[in-house]
């Protein structure tokens, strides 16, 4: 089978994550990477085999695939004097910059939207993507579970869910503090914290048809800490503000 060359524009922590999860699944392909960020690509030509390129003219003319890993704002920058092949396929990572708007600045037909999140490359991966794409589908199908929205406003919500996976680093973090802090060894803390979630997630991944509200009505019965625990919560508003941040950001995602 002919190899396929993938290329990146903006070698940075997205790129890096993803690339990792790439090569994870099984991937053997020559990636090809744009010098931006200097760490980072050397990083990634001495641990995972790619090859950096002398800018990124470089590696849209050695790409058959071209993942763009900027910044919303950097787009243009990272567009100037770029020329990109009608047949190839262009992969954009950026969050709020729609399919039409992508074409309107000259990237091909075949341009796909992805939002994979920064745990990808430790594995049990999921790839968001718009629109369908059979190519791209199996680009990533060894790497973890691929998600096709038909819809690009439903996929724009797919940079929610990445958000909030990262806003549970902090109530991680806050739990640790609040356990190290009354006695418990911080190694400890952050241990017995994230095999806990853990726990939850797996055992929840493995009841797929179980409701989460019959799951919590098992375990916070009369008379248990965990439902005192739980009421406590909900007479306190706690999860009100998890809903306030989606609506907020989906309103910037999504102003029409």
């Amino acid at each position: 089978m002919a190899q396929h060359t993938f290329g990146v524009i903006g070698t940075g922590h997205f790129a890096s994550y993803t690339i990792k999860a790439l090569r994870a699944g099984g991937n053997t392909d020559p990636i090809v990477l744009s010098p931006r960020n200097a760490d980072y690509a050397a990083a990634l030509a001495r641990d995972q085999g790619c090859r950096v390129a002398e800018d990124n003219a470089a590696v849209v003319a050695a790409a058959d695939t071209v993942l763009l890993a900027v910044r919303p704002h950097q787009l243009d920058a990272a567009l100037a004097d770029l020329r990109f092949r009608p047949e190839q396929t262009v992969l954009s990572s950026l969050a709020g910059v729609p399919l039409a708007t992508l074409h309107d600045k000259g990237l091909p037909a075949h341009t796909v939207r992805i939002m994979p999140s920064s745990f990808v490359e430790a594995g049990d991966a999921v790839f968001p993507l718009f629109p369908p794409s059979n190519a791209v589908e199996q680009l990533f199908a060894a790497a973890g579970r691929v998600v096709v929205f038909d819809d690009e406003t439903a996929f724009e919500r797919s940079v929610l869910i990445a958000c909030a996976h990262a806003w549970c680093y902090a109530l991680l973090a806050h739990m640790t503090d609040w356990f190290s802090e009354h006695g418990w060894p911080e190694d400890v803390a952050r241990d017995m914290v994230v095999r806990h979630l853990r726990g939850t997630t797996t055992y929840a991944l493995a009841h797929p048809d179980t409701p989460f509200d019959a799951i919590l009505e098992g375990i916070a019965t009369d008379g248990t800490f965990t439902l005192a625990g739980l009421e406590h919560l909900h007479a306190q508003d706690a999860f009100r503000p998890w809903s306030e941040a989606f609506a907020r950001l989906d309103r910037e995602l999504n102003p029409n």
